[in-house]
Parts: structure tokens; sequence; C-alpha cells
């Protein structure tokens, strides 16, 4: 856990406990419990790198080669004429 908490931050980790913060704190002034709750949770995904703050939500694009591969591969179809 305090490997996950001390490493690997990313700016996207450190944008997620900024905005957590300051909009927490904002709303616990404004006594708006429900935003209090969301900006602890987006705090608590920067803190501990869950979510997307941890890069899961992060897709890496490999190209789809099975197209090239099926284009290559032709299936031979026979025909009956039909007089």
């Amino acid at each position: 856990m305090r490997d996950r908490i001390l490493k690997n931050w990313t700016i996207i980790r450190v944008f997620y406990v900024a905005i957590g913060g300051y909009t927490a704190v904002s709303a616990f002034i404004d006594s708006q419990w429900a935003f209090v709750l969301i900006g602890t949770l987006f705090g608590a995904m920067g803190i501990f790198g869950v979510g997307c703050a941890g890069g899961n939500c992060q897709t890496s694009f490999k190209p789809d080669n099975s197209k090239e591969n099926n284009n290559k591969e032709t299936i031979e179809v026979q025909y009956e004429e039909i007089k």
C-alpha cells in the first residue's frame, strides 16, 4: 500500500488530488455534503492511484492485423453452372 501511494505519480494523479481536495474543501465550507463526498472520492482516487487516476481507464492501441491476414487468406468458392 505504501508503494502504491508514494510511487508512480503522474500529472493525472496530481490533478485528481488537487481538484478533489479543492472540491471537498469548498463544499465543506458551503455545507454541500454531497459534493464533499464527491471531492473526497476524486482525491482518494488520486492518492491511492485507482480508477482512471491510476491509468486503468487508458487503453493501449494495438493495430489489428487480423484484417490483413484475412485478406491474404482467400477462400476458394466452388460454383456450379446452372443451365
